[in-house]
């Protein structure tokens, strides 16, 4: 994905790679952008540089930034999880799936608002608490296959892992 970013924003030059210097470390690549202009309009959209709790969801009155924005927030915090549950008593398996997010409740509720609005999620009526923070799960699989439609529609940048197993879904 930094490729990706890097490609975008016309700086794969940037990329900086750096060994892992510990057995339980992992290699590291980093793009650091040094643009002003781009911090200043991303604060002002209410991104800050580091993770606080209180993240909130932005309304960009935009349907593809709305869901490209959502797409980032999945990549960041999101797990997808697609598996196969047997049921004794029908004798049957069933294909389940299970979408969610962590984050701030603030985030989250307007996450949850957002794909209300869309039709998604009509049957979520609350969020988990965890330590911290909040998690908020989609198990439907007519909502989970909307949320693919609509988060993969705009836009090439995502995390390829997540993106193949939301499409095992897809059938």
């Amino acid at each position: 994905m930094i490729y990706d970013i890097a490609k975008e924003l016309n700086m794969q030059e940037a990329i900086k790679f750096r060994k892992r210097n510990a057995p339980n470390e992992q290699n590291k690549y980093s793009l650091t952008i040094n643009s002003t202009k781009m911090c200043n309009d991303l604060m002002g959209l209410g991104i800050t540089p580091k993770k606080t709790g209180n993240e909130t969801w932005i309304e960009f009155n935009s349907d593809k930034l709305q869901w490209s924005f959502l797409r980032g927030v999945f990549d960041a915090d999101g797990h997808i999880r697609v598996y196969k549950r047997y049921y004794q008593e029908r004798d049957k398996t069933y294909l389940k799936t299970r979408f969610g997010i962590t984050g701030s409740r603030q985030l989250l509720e307007g996450i949850l608002k957002f794909l209300k609005s869309k039709d998604i999620a009509q049957n979520v009526h609350s969020l988990t608490e965890k330590e911290g923070c909040f998690d908020l799960h989609i198990s439907s699989i007519k909502d989970v296959n909307k949320l693919f439609h609509h988060l993969y529609q705009h836009g090439d940048i995502k995390l390829n892992r997540k993106y193949e197993t939301f499409s095992s879904l897809m059938i």
